[in-house]
């Protein structure tokens, strides 16, 4: 059985692409030659002029030859094409028979991964993925015994560890920070295994045991998308450029250029990116006017409700005080074990409805931490929101899908007033604000320090008691088969700028043979010809330019990672097998990650080979 294996390499830099690359460069210069010759009004002899063209002559011809050889080759060769990025609706990937999809681990990664687990103080939860998943009892005394095990696919986490979606089928994970949807590599994998069976989507390729195929799958991930949120943007914004860009409109909302229709998961992806690290640069974005009605101070907590306040210490338990500027505050649950974060940014007015109770109602703007928790704070009507004391957190944890030990990354957290123990109200950090910039975008609120401990706790009679301002917010001010699904495209669909690039190269042909064939002719006819043709072969360049950028470029390395199937019998199964099997496959701490594969029969696997594949 042949052995696949992933690649961290540079794609669409290789010989095969050369031919056109060199080719289309031959084509530009020429182009760039005779239109500064007509534009300068060719003020030569006759004979020297032709002498001068005619050894090009006979270069444009062989020029228009090789583009029209590569065209035929091309364009309408077809693929099955398969976007796995993270909706939020994926569920647990399973095989045409409902069995759950495996991915196979060797012993030697096993080990790896123990010796990460135990550095980092996971070894208990190493050994329950080892009982759950690889059916060792023991692996400290035991080992693993096999060569190889096949490892269930599923949720990231181990039922205990698990904060939210616990008991359901659902595999995507919300990034704590930014509130969106993550896989990891694993998961991107079974996935796509699992719609290569999945029976509803029509347009799944269905090829034989005896039919020859093959596959490239690339997968772009991230870890730690606190720091590395512009470099993923930056990855995903150049995939979706390398296969079609972004559809653009004018101000009418009619498209003016079509995107890569074969991209929009990922064109959504990026645009979910660019939105966080515009709020990151321009933290107003997430900013939100709230009325809050009810404002006042509380004394106990939620336990001791009027009871410690009135009963203990014969206070009442609510009293008169408001939110500041800069106040770090809490709003209602967006999610399991989340809730909205912010900070109130400008006090716009407060007033005082009724002079016989402690309350009153503010008019404030409170800045989200990030976007999703801006839009918690937009549906707040009717939630409180309260005072509380921020910090960092970050949850470690063992990959349930591969054993590899996630060290985590930090994301905002917040504790209530009244979890604090006396040590930590001491040091409780009340009030925050961004000081994000372009140049150094920073998702974490900023601590403002220097608060006192009388912020948050109150000492009647011996007795300390926990102090928050709360309110309640009146309103905003106002002002299928479950994804992934194939789909099927042509080359001349799939590749960026190459709609407009075949239709340029295939005029372009014709038009160099028409160029030499008039050299031949009288040079007045030529230079009205060029002059007639001086706005066409500029578009036709412009063309060959940004298809000479993108095949010179490339498509980035940095996280991104390569699998090459080559054309081999097999049919369907081959490449389950392959993608099953592959070793060195990227690591599960890239827990922000999204995947692309393109299959076809052997004729047109090796055509797309030959395009993308590194040396």
């Amino acid at each position: 059985m042949a052995t696949y294996e992933w690649e961290s390499v540079t794609i669409g830099q290789n010989t095969e692409i050369q031919k056109i690359v060199s080719a289309a460069a031959k084509a530009s210069e020429l182009l760039n030659t005779n239109i500064g010759l007509a534009k300068s009004g060719l003020q030569l002899a006759q004979a020297f002029l032709l002498g001068v063209l005619n050894p090009k002559i006979v270069l444009l011809n062989k020029i228009a030859d090789e583009i029209d050889n590569f065209v035929n080759d091309f364009k309408g060769t077809g693929f099955f094409l398969l976007e796995i990025t993270p909706t939020g609706k994926e569920i647990i990937p399973k095989d045409a028979d409902g069995n759950p999809i495996k991915l196979l681990l060797t012993a030697p990664a096993i080990a790896v991964s123990y010796t990460a687990a135990a550095a980092l103080g996971q070894t208990a939860e190493f050994l329950l993925w080892t009982q759950d998943k690889l059916g060792i009892a023991d692996y400290e005394t035991e080992g693993a015994q096999n060569s190889s095990y096949a490892v269930v696919q599923g949720k990231t986490k181990s039922f205990n560890a698990r904060t939210e979606n616990a008991n359901d089928n659902l595999v995507a994970t919300k990034d704590p920070l930014f509130g969106m949807y993550k896989f990891t590599p694993s998961q991107v994998i079974a996935q796509t295994i699992a719609a290569m069976d999945d029976k509803n989507d029509e347009k799944r390729p269905q090829f034989s045991d005896s039919a020859e195929v093959g596959a490239i799958m690339l997968i772009v991930g991230y870890s730690d998308l606190s720091v590395n949120i512009k470099s993923l943007t930056n990855a995903i914004t150049a995939l979706v450029s390398f296969f079609g860009g972004e559809e653009e409109k004018d101000s009418k909302g009619n498209v003016t250029k079509a995107g890569g229709i074969f991209t929009k998961g990922f064109e959504n992806i990026a645009n979910i990116l660019a939105a966080a690290v515009g709020q990151l640069e321009d933290p107003e974005k997430n900013k939100v006017d709230l009325i809050i009605d009810q404002v006042s101070g509380v004394r106990g907590n939620e336990s001791e409700k009027h009871v410690t306040a009135r009963e203990v210490v014969g206070l009442p338990y609510n009293y008169e005080d408001q939110f500041e500027v800069n106040d770090f505050v809490v709003g209602p649950p967006i999610g399991f074990n989340r809730r909205a974060l912010g900070y109130v940014s400008e006090i716009k007015e407060t007033s005082t409805p009724n002079t016989n109770v402690p309350y009153k109602t503010q008019e404030l703007t409170v800045i989200g931490a990030s976007e999703f928790d801006a839009n918690g704070f937009r549906e707040a009507k009717g939630r409180e929101i309260t005072q509380a004391s921020y910090f960092k957190k970050t949850t470690s944890y063992v990959d349930f899908n591969s054993g590899k030990s996630v060290p985590g990354t930090p994301f905002n957290h917040y504790k209530f007033f009244e979890e604090l123990t006396n040590d930590e109200a001491k040091e409780a950090l009340t009030k925050v604000e961004r000081k994000s910039t372009s140049d150094s975008p920073d998702p974490f609120l900023t601590p403002i320090l220097g608060n006192s401990t009388e912020d948050v706790t109150e000492n009647v009679n011996g007795i300390i008691m926990r102090k928050v301002v709360e309110g309640k917010v009146r309103e905003p001010k106002k002002g299928e088969a479950p994804p992934p699904n194939f789909k099927a495209a042509r080359l001349e669909d799939l590749i960026g700028g190459f709609g407009d690039f075949f239709a340029s190269v295939e005029g372009l042909a014709d038009t160099l043979r028409n160029i030499a064939g008039d050299s031949k002719t009288a040079l007045d006819e030529f230079i009205k010809y060029l002059d007639l043709k001086i706005k066409e072969l500029d578009e036709i360049n412009e063309n060959l330019q940004a298809v000479l950028k993108l095949f010179t470029t490339g498509f980035p390395d940095a996280g991104v990672y390569v699998l090459t199937i080559p054309p081999t019998v097999g049919g369907n199964n081959l490449i389950k097998s392959a993608l099953q099997s592959a070793t060195n496959r990227p690591p599960d701490t890239l827990d922000f990650s999204v995947g692309f594969m393109m299959m076809a029969g052997g004729p047109s696997m090796k055509v797309l080979n030959g395009l993308l594949n590194s040396e």
